[in-house]
């Protein structure tokens, strides 16, 4: 068996574990958690820190040196919130899910597209968590998500039943996946894709 042939396993086995323990916390603990985790790996720094870091001055030239670096912490932090909240999301039931999204700015606006008969395309960034948004979609519309394969093949499975809990329908993203968006649009459906 080679290294690589190790690796995906044990990958598969460590991110089970975790999605497992960070399933059993509150969602207090698990945004603290992550906070903590995003923190360490800002201490930490890194290449990504570099290209974060370089990108952040490519966007906000005019911004101080100490803004730019409280930026890329900010992000730091949210990104280990982020990757906690995830695994909660993955687990937990959809009226828990349903019960952290507080605000839903412009549904109205989706009721009357909707009202119609016309589809419509939900799209945004990678900013926030787009696991909650999936979760939403599915209960309150009629919708389906582009899908990708997950790089550790091992964990299609997971991430496949936690998606598919709260009624979205996935969409594998390849080409006759778009044909399947077209059709659901022409329906009078929603499809959620994020823009980058």
């Amino acid at each position: 068996m080679t290294k690589k042939q190790v690796k995906k396993p044990l990958k598969h086995f460590l991110i089970t574990l975790f999605i497992q323990i960070v399933s059993r916390f509150s969602f207090a603990m698990t945004r603290r958690c992550g906070k903590a985790l995003g923190y360490l790996l800002w201490i930490m720094g890194g290449r990504s820190k570099k290209i974060s870091a370089k990108n952040i001055e490519l966007c906000f030239p005019e911004k101080p040196l100490l803004d730019r670096n409280d930026l890329l912490k900010q992000s730091y932090l949210h990104s280990g919130m982020l990757a906690f909240e995830s695994a909660w999301i993955w687990k937990a039931s959809n009226d828990a899910v349903l019960s952290k999204i507080i605000k839903v700015n412009g549904y109205q606006l989706i009721e009357g597209a909707l009202a119609k008969g016309n589809g419509l395309i939900l799209t945004g960034p990678h900013l926030g968590n787009w696991e909650a948004l999936l979760t939403w979609g599915g209960i309150n519309l009629p919708s389906s998500v582009v899908y990708r394969m997950p790089k550790i093949e091992e964990m299609d499975e997971l991430l496949r039943e936690a998606r598919l809990k709260s009624g979205v329908e996935l969409i594998l993203g390849e080409r006759q996946g778009v044909r399947a968006m077209l059709k659901k649009l022409k329906q009078g459906e929603v499809f959620m894709v994020l823009s980058d």
